[in-house]
């Protein structure tokens, strides 16, 4: 008979208590948070029983710090610069991802862009294609998602649809603009993942 209190847990990372924010903390969940500290040189025990130093993460949201690994820590620099006092105060989102580390599968908090419902920029701003009569306003909007979901920064999606537009006007928002940067997007995620690779190689996860 299952005990009563099994439940509360569900996540073998609930099964033994960290002070920091472990994959199965999120609950399946994407989490938004907010970055009120930085602790640069943070002494903890590495997974050989070693005692180093690593960077840790503080939340205001009621979130338990993260250990910020080289991956997280490549992240946020392609989003906020490479200035870490800059990194505080701004929005994030915390989620678990599967990766193969250490001879096993296992899950690893990853760090992206708080995602947006819409392309940011008034000069920018997705509309309806009234040459076309199809609602590139959609299509633009799910491209600028898929891109801040893979960690891509507004200026950097600025740059990429006045790439795709390739000198039109910003508006109206046309469906070959649309389609183009849905396109460019593709290949931003297609670099993400080959960083993300490249680290898993290296063992870069918590």
């Amino acid at each position: 008979m299952m005990h009563s209190d099994l439940k509360k847990f569900g996540h073998f990372d609930l099964l033994f208590p960290s002070d920091y924010s472990k994959a199965g903390d999120l609950g399946g969940r994407d989490v938004p948070v907010t970055i009120v500290d930085i602790e640069p040189r943070h002494k903890l025990q590495a997974r050989s029983g070693k005692a180093e130093q690593r960077p840790l993460l503080h939340f205001g949201d009621g979130v338990k710090p993260l250990v910020l690994n080289r991956t997280n820590g490549k992240t946020l620099r392609k989003m906020f610069g490479p200035e870490v006092t800059a990194w505080i105060g701004k929005r994030v989102t915390l989620f678990a991802e599967v990766v193969d580390a250490f001879g096993e599968r296992v899950e690893a908090i990853r760090i992206r862009s708080t995602p947006a419902k819409a392309a940011p920029g008034s000069t920018e701003e997705p509309r309806h294609d009234p040459t076309t009569g199809e609602v590139a306003e959609d299509a633009l909007g799910a491209a600028w998602n898929r891109y801040r979901s893979a960690g891509g920064t507004e200026d950097g999606w600025l740059s990429l649809y006045r790439t795709a537009r390739a000198g039109a006007p910003a508006k109206p928002v046309t469906a070959e603009a649309a389609t183009k940067t849905a396109s460019l997007v593709d290949e931003f995620i297609d670099q993400q993942k080959a960083l993300a690779e490249t680290a898993v190689k290296e063992g870069d996860v918590f």
